[in-house]
């Protein structure tokens, strides 16, 4: 299999995972939830950062280097990224990524 339909399945993968988080759960429970965001958001940047420059370069509609850099953030900044960010990451930009993510599939698959 192509390196590149692995790491971006991976992303597809994360992706489904932070969907199926159920987000309405009491304080204890919450913490654990973003903690399992911040891996898949981990996960996602490390998938984009081994795609091949083929890919980041056929498919620039996709901010691959923000998502590279987001994950560098939650995962080396530790305390010193805005939480709330995430959420807005999550929110406002995971669905389109899937989106484009399964396109590319779809086009690279055949």
């Amino acid at each position: 299999m192509n390196r590149d339909i692995i790491f971006l399945k991976g992303i597809i993968d994360s992706i489904n995972e932070i969907e199926s988080f159920d987000t309405s759960v009491d304080k204890r429970e919450e913490i654990l939830i973003e903690r399992a965001v911040e891996k898949c958001i981990e996960n996602i940047g490390e998938a984009a950062n081994n795609l091949s420059s083929h890919i980041k370069n056929n498919y620039k509609h996709i901010p691959w280097n923000e998502i590279i850099a987001f994950r560098s953030r939650v995962v080396h900044d530790y305390f010193g990224y805005d939480r709330n960010f995430l959420w807005d990451v999550v929110d406002m930009h995971i669905a389109t990524l899937k989106q484009s993510i399964l396109q590319i599939l779809k086009e690279i698959e055949g």
